[in-house]
């Protein structure tokens, strides 16, 4: 009877590690994972294509600087660094971004931090929602 429990608590993890993926693959928002040193250990394919990538994995090591202007770059690191010292998200933070394409985007940042069992910050998880579209409304509305 143990087996059994043992078995499918081990056919569950690469089921739900798949979920995952499926998830994040589908979702429009711009999801990332940042480790301590704000390098990314995993993005979604949305986010990917945004930076003009069509392979996800081949964001895993770099950071902002590989993707974004200086400025932005470092704008976007030095909050991170706050998230992950203070331990504080950043909820709705709208930014606009030029992006490889050569078009300036606007998205609303979430960036949170993510804990490991005893507490510690391990790194954080980032959801940028596109409101290019919203925020030229609102403009036009002005």
């Amino acid at each position: 009877m143990m087996t059994g429990t043992r078995n499918a608590t081990e056919t569950g993890l690469p089921v739900a590690e798949r979920s995952l993926e499926v998830l994040l693959d589908n979702v429009p928002d711009l999801i990332f994972f940042k480790d301590l040193d704000s390098r990314f250990t995993r993005v979604n394919a949305a986010f990917a294509q945004h930076v003009g990538l069509t392979d996800p994995r081949d964001a895993l090591g770099k950071s902002d600087v590989d993707y974004f202007p200086p400025a932005d770059a470092q704008a976007y690191l030095a909050e991170e660094h706050i998230v992950l010292t203070t331990g504080d998200a950043l909820i709705g933070k709208p930014e606009s971004r030029v992006c490889p394409d050569g078009e300036t985007r606007w998205v609303l940042t979430n960036k949170v931090p993510i804990r490991d069992g005893d507490g510690r910050i391990t790194g954080l998880v980032g959801i940028s929602r596109e409101i290019t579209k919203r925020k030229a409304a609102e403009d036009a509305l002005r």
